[in-house]
């Protein structure tokens, strides 16, 4: 059927459908000041004098050899996937940018089951790499706004472990009316209702204002 809506489902990777150990690292004057979970990292903020080294999140030996799937949403996230009633689309939306060895990247998740394939892995960290003042959950609602300006969906459900994740995509919900946002925050091997919002038919024309907070 001609422009025929979907549902697009958005799922974070580390610490949603695996448990990492990869560590973002903060140098200065060449030497480790810290090293940094995902979860610390999003909230960091780097000083002047600092570099940052996303050397271990590039490294996907140590994302193979350390990935621990959480079994019970990585089933979830696979059902989706796989589904071929054409009413649905799944894609990955990550904080890494481009991996060092992508086929050894892709082959952790076939390894575990899961239809790699036929999903896309959006990688946000390439946007941060480009714009080292951009935060996770900006260069996030910059690739959210990308798929949501196609108009193909008429659903967006997204499963991240970072609140500050599914909030970018909520703000982008107040521009759009016409798309059902249904939000989930994982915490360890749970899944929790985080926003729900029901499509509705009238417009909203403030759109400069409410994206004033996503550019980067």
């Amino acid at each position: 059927m001609k422009n025929m809506k979907k549902t697009l489902y958005v799922w974070d990777i580390d610490h949603t459908l695996f448990k990492t150990n990869a560590n973002v690292i903060i140098r200065k004057d060449n030497k480790i000041v810290q090293k940094l979970d995902p979860v610390s990292y999003n909230s960091y903020k780097k000083k002047e004098d600092e570099t940052v080294d996303y050397s271990e999140f590039r490294s996907a030996e140590i994302f193979r050899k350390n990935a621990r799937p959480i079994q019970n949403i990585l089933n979830k996230a696979k059902r989706f996937a796989m589904s071929d009633d054409n009413k649905s689309e799944t894609i990955l939306l990550t904080a890494r940018s481009d991996m060092d060895n992508k086929n050894l990247f892709l082959q952790t998740f076939r390894d575990h089951g899961f239809p790699i394939d036929r999903v896309y892995v959006e990688r946000a960290g390439n946007l941060i790499r480009y714009k080292s003042s951009a935060s996770v959950a900006s260069t996030k609602g910059v690739i959210l706004r990308q798929y949501i300006k196609t108009g193909n969906y008429n659903k967006i459900v997204m499963y991240d472990d970072d609140s500050r994740n599914l909030d970018i995509l909520i703000k982008l919900a107040s521009l759009h009316p016409e798309i059902t946002i249904i939000c989930f925050l994982v915490r360890d091997d749970n899944i929790e209702l985080y926003y729900k919002k029901v499509s509705e038919k009238k417009k909203i024309h403030t759109i400069k204002e409410a994206l004033y907070d996503l550019e980067y």
